[in-house]
């Protein structure tokens, strides 16, 4: 069963697999991007395309032999788990500890502010863009940021000069608008 590039919703994916075993492909083919950036994410050197498919195999696995399975996450989620899991317990074998974040969603948040491979990279493009997405929004976060970071201003001149009460409001803001940035720079780098 080809995938025409129509999306399926999770429940019409898991109704057409219990149906026919072929419709697999289309929740392979469906996650696939996004679950392969999200382990070379968690784990550059593992091997991404075998843990995404043991993980597409173990869901199927469960939606055939368990008839009380429910899926109660969407799928990605499901799958980044699995996948998650596989990378641990891969670690635990290899005796090296790996961190990974106990949140699913937290996992999904880049820390951007990170030293970045180098200028061309996705995670480079995806903060570069969220950065410009937050300078047409106008506000204060760009400003904030530009001048702590890049302009390398203390958090006491930065209050100053953009009519802070303190430092301390200054840095609570700061951090406020380093955590959206990684928002959207991480929406953007999975999306």
């Amino acid at each position: 069963m080809r995938n025409s590039g129509k999306q399926y919703s999770d429940a019409e994916l898991i109704a057409r697999i219990k149906e026919d075993s072929s419709a697999l492909d289309l929740l392979y083919t469906q996650h696939r991007k996004y679950c392969l950036r999200y382990i070379q994410y968690l784990d550059p050197s593992a091997s991404d395309q075998d843990i995404y498919h043991d993980a597409v195999l173990v869901l199927f696995e469960k939606l055939c032999r368990d008839e009380h399975f429910t899926l109660s996450c969407s799928i990605k989620t499901y799958l980044n788990s699995v996948a998650k899991n596989m990378i641990r317990a891969n670690k635990r074998k290899e005796n090296k500890e790996i961190d990974l974040e106990e949140d699913v969603e937290s996992i999904e948040i880049l820390d951007v502010l990170d030293p970045v491979e180098s200028e061309g990279s996705p995670k480079m493009n995806a903060m570069l863009k969220a950065l410009n997405l937050m300078k047409d929004a106008g506000g204060k976060c760009f400003d904030i940021l530009l001048r702590y970071f890049y302009l390398k201003q203390s958090m006491e001149r930065i209050a100053y000069e953009m009519d802070y009460s303190n430092s301390d409001n200054a840095k609570n803001q700061k951090a406020r608008c380093q955590r959206r940035l990684k928002i959207l720079s991480s929406n953007l780098l999975f999306s």
